[in-house]
């Protein structure tokens, strides 16, 4: 279910909206619109048994869950508001050119990206109920097949999608004279450190380091928003030089939640 409601994520109806009806900007606005609907459609389906059941949940439960899930919230807008729309307004200053190929990446990226978030929630859930039984062996050993699981489909994927990058783009209406090789690489190679980052955050986010997520989530990309808008203003800054830092920001925090998470195994032992 998680692959279908990600494959309607906008990709299949702009195809259709845009290249087969011919539509245009107007056909993929709204294909953007359907996308959303139908996946929270879809979404619902799921979880709709357990917002039955989550009536039934006692006052303090409910507190103590809000607690929780609103620090990893604010933790995913942070990241999401700060990256995609960073980065969007300062590569569509690069050229339209570079900006449609952009958005492709971004779409492949999303795909390549799936089962790092399918691994990222089994964490956030099997890792909270290890650590809660005080069972720290097996919280390694979930966190450890999880990322080695992540790391191998996303190579996979990025693989598969890099050698079958001009068909793909061309199913979605790029030009054929659209040079996608460097840049599909780039983005490819450099978010390769955000499945690091996005399987230990979920990790110290299950064992209730939701705020020291969200704390240095929030200051890393704050430093690196002023580095970025500091260059543009100098007029000193190129696709490549926002990747690179953007895999920088993600080393940086993939350090320090290792570091913290380690701290805290080597703390629970005690």
């Amino acid at each position: 279910m998680d692959f279908i409601v990600f494959y309607w994520d906008g990709a299949f109806t702009q195809h259709c909206f845009s290249k087969v009806l011919h539509f245009g900007i107007v056909g993929a606005s709204f294909s953007s619109v359907f996308s959303l609907f139908v996946m929270v459609f879809l979404q619902f389906l799921v979880v709709k048994n357990q917002m039955i059941s989550a009536f039934r949940v006692s006052a303090s439960e409910i507190k103590n869950l809000i607690k929780k899930v609103i620090p990893a919230t604010w933790s995913r807008i942070v990241r999401r508001c700060n990256i995609y729309n960073r980065n969007r307004s300062l590569i569509s200053r690069l050229g339209v050119t570079i900006l449609a190929v952009y958005a492709f990446g971004i779409q492949m990226l999303n795909i390549a990206k799936t089962p790092v978030y399918m691994y990222e929630n089994a964490v956030t859930v099997f890792v909270s109920k290890s650590y809660g039984a005080k069972n720290l062996s097996k919280s390694r050993k979930i966190i450890y097949i999880s990322l080695s699981s992540s790391i191998l489909f996303y190579c996979i994927l990025s693989i598969l999608i890099f050698i079958n990058r001009v068909t793909i783009a061309n199913w979605f209406s790029l030009s054929k004279g659209q040079d996608l090789s460097g840049m599909l690489l780039l983005m490819l190679s450099c978010s390769f450190f955000f499945v690091f980052y996005e399987i230990l955050k979920a990790s110290l986010q299950a064992i209730s380091q939701e705020k020291f997520v969200l704390k240095w989530t929030f200051i890393i990309n704050l430093i690196l928003f002023l580095v970025m808008i500091l260059f543009a203003n100098m007029g000193q800054y190129n696709f490549e030089m926002l990747y690179l830092l953007y895999a920088l920001s993600m080393i940086i925090l993939t350090i320090m939640m290792g570091i913290k998470f380690k701290s805290r195994m080597v703390l629970e032992n005690k």
